[in-house]
């Protein structure tokens, strides 16, 4: 097979492992009003199938990542792949909370070695030349595959138990999987080890971190919510002054250095959190709020992420040239402004300002997401690829985790509208770091 044609198959099969994980997460986040009627749960005890999920991705991200860099991409990311459509296989013999929370925490692991890995992937297999479309479709598949999520999801939901969903991601998993396999380029890696003290100090930073946020949202006593805090922090303290020595370290703290690098993680990092905040409402504002029907509302909800799709292809392609920071600035300016839309409407206001907002919010979260994307690989080495997409996806999932925690207190105090408020607040913050990166970048 010709080397342009093998690369296309390639390219073909991250985009379909990718949209698998998507796919599953947020078929998964749809459902849980069903999930949460179905297995006798509140809301806010619902949303810890999605917080289980979450914390084992963040818990496990930069170690995958390092090992992904030491012992090859292609190794790490298939034996991920396999191990997440297995995953799903056995999530639908779940029968009650505690083991589909067991099951999504092992698929949360495995989804780590995919989503550590899949930036390095791309920048192995596209040309310099060609990396901004190559990111700029990446981030439209995974819009579009959130597209579908929503009307797949309430079209299974329909049809027969809320089981179903979790096998949705076998349809694009399995040839992703077979195909990975053939033509995903080798990659030797550097053969060198990463400290297994510092890949364990890793786990125990992030994953308490998370759990904190996640109780105190939660409204859980002071004592237990301090404890796994506590840890967190002394266990990212001794992993920090550990990195500052090492030449590849699992925390990227070389990367984190340049600042240009450290303000985009940072702007991600709070996007990623108000984008969950609204993801995790969404449905429980169009279910319970709106009193929409499950095939409506799956509509309703499929308009934000192809809103990303759309901008998302265009972005790659007409603002190659463009200040990165600006387009950024000008995709949260957008997104804020849906967000704050959202917050103001309720069941007297159709269902056509519900749609502008969520077409302003997608179309501004996919110029977001593409050019900061650009600028995370622009600020870093090559030969860092793999930190890159580590710290990028740690960014996202620890993002999304506290987006997820910060959803189920405002669920658990039965206000939609004042998460979707939070959120366009978020946006302002991000806003406001794009600018001050344009800024500096300038002097």
């Amino acid at each position: 097979m010709p080397d342009s044609l093998r690369h296309n198959a390639a390219y073909f099969a991250i985009l379909l492992s990718i949209g698998s994980v998507v796919l599953d997460a947020s078929a998964a986040t749809f459902a849980l009003p069903r999930i949460a009627a179905d297995l006798g749960l509140s809301a806010s005890q619902a949303v810890w199938i999605v917080n289980a999920y979450q914390i084992a991705i963040v818990a496990l991200l930069l170690p995958v990542s390092a090992l992904a860099e030491s012992f090859g991409y292609r190794r790490v990311y298939l034996s991920g792949l396999a191990a997440f459509l297995l995953g799903a296989v056995v999530t639908t013999m779940a029968t009650d909370a505690v083991l589909l929370i067991a099951v999504r925490l092992g698929q949360g692991v495995a989804s780590a070695a995919i989503m550590g890995v899949n930036i390095a992937l791309l920048r192995q297999v596209a040309s310099p030349e060609d990396l901004p479309r190559a990111l700029g479709l990446n981030a439209t598949v995974i819009a579009l595959t959130t597209t579908a999520a929503a009307p797949v999801a309430g079209a299974l939901l329909v049809l027969g138990s809320w089981h179903w969903v979790y096998l949705a991601c076998l349809v694009t998993g399995v040839p992703a999987l077979l195909l990975g396999w053939r033509r995903l380029p080798a990659h030797t890696g550097s053969g060198r080890r990463p400290p297994a003290l510092d890949a364990l100090l890793s786990m125990v930073a992030f994953a308490p971190l998370l759990l904190a946020a996640c109780l105190f949202s939660q409204g859980h006593p002071a004592g237990l919510t301090a404890l796994p805090a506590v840890i967190g922090t002394l266990a990212l303290a001794v992993l920090t002054w550990r990195s500052l020595a090492a030449n590849a370290p699992v925390l990227p703290v070389d990367l984190l250095a340049r600042r240009d690098f450290s303000l985009a993680i940072s702007t991600s990092f709070i996007v990623f959190v108000l984008q969950m905040l609204t993801f995790v409402s969404l449905p429980f504002f169009l279910w319970n709020t709106l009193q929409l029907a499950p095939q409506t509302a799956g509509l309703v909800f499929a308009v934000w992420p192809l809103s990303i799709a759309a901008v998302a292809a265009a972005s790659g392609r007409f603002f190659v040239d463009a200040p990165l920071s600006l387009v950024t600035a000008g995709g949260l300016t957008i997104l804020a402004g849906g967000l704050v839309l959202l917050a103001l409407l309720d069941a007297g206001h159709g269902l056509w300002p519900l749609v502008v907002a969520m077409m302003l919010g997608g179309a501004g979260f996919g110029l977001f997401q593409t050019s900061n994307n650009r600028a995370l690989i622009a600020s870093t080495p090559i030969a860092r690829s793999g930190a890159v997409g580590g710290a990028a996806s740690t960014a996202r999932l620890l993002g999304q985790g506290l987006g997820a925690a910060a959803a189920s207190g405002f669920l658990a105090a039965g206000s939609t509208g004042a998460a979707f408020a939070a959120a366009a607040i978020l946006a302002g913050a991000g806003l406001a770091l794009c600018l001050l990166r344009w800024v500096m970048l300038r002097q």
